[in-house]
């Protein structure tokens, strides 16, 4: 887990780390601002965030309500969420049963969404 935290970190970073860019800030900003809404709406998976803001760009989904955050979905309740303007990272590893698991995805993104609320209320 410690790994895919690293990731998020990478990506809240802006690409950096310490004074290595390892990611170009230009991807990075492409993924968090790019993409069509207009696909997404139209795609297979938009019926997972019903109502929900989303775009998706290179791998990563894009939540754009209230603060904008990427996020990252693998199969079997693997998830990593990065919201850049508060800083805040949260992994989750998981072994579940089904490869997708709605139910078990809205309560993940519920108990995220709680946590980022939390945390970036905290911060200021």
């Amino acid at each position: 887990m410690r790994d895919l935290a690293r990731v998020g970190r990478l990506i809240a970073e802006g690409g950096a780390r310490g004074s290595a860019q390892i990611v170009p800030e230009a991807c990075i900003h492409d993924i968090a601002h790019n993409g069509e809404p207009h696909a997404w709406a139209a795609g297979d998976l938009a019926s997972y965030f019903p109502g929900a803001p989303m775009r998706y760009r290179s791998q990563w989904y894009v939540h754009d309500f209230r603060v904008p955050a990427v996020f990252a979905i693998g199969i079997h309740g693997q998830y990593l969420l990065v919201d850049r303007q508060h800083g805040i990272v949260v992994a989750k590893v998981a072994s579940q049963a089904l490869p997708v698991d709605v139910e078990r995805g809205l309560l993940t993104r519920n108990a995220v969404s709680q946590i980022v609320r939390v945390l970036a209320a905290s911060s200021g």
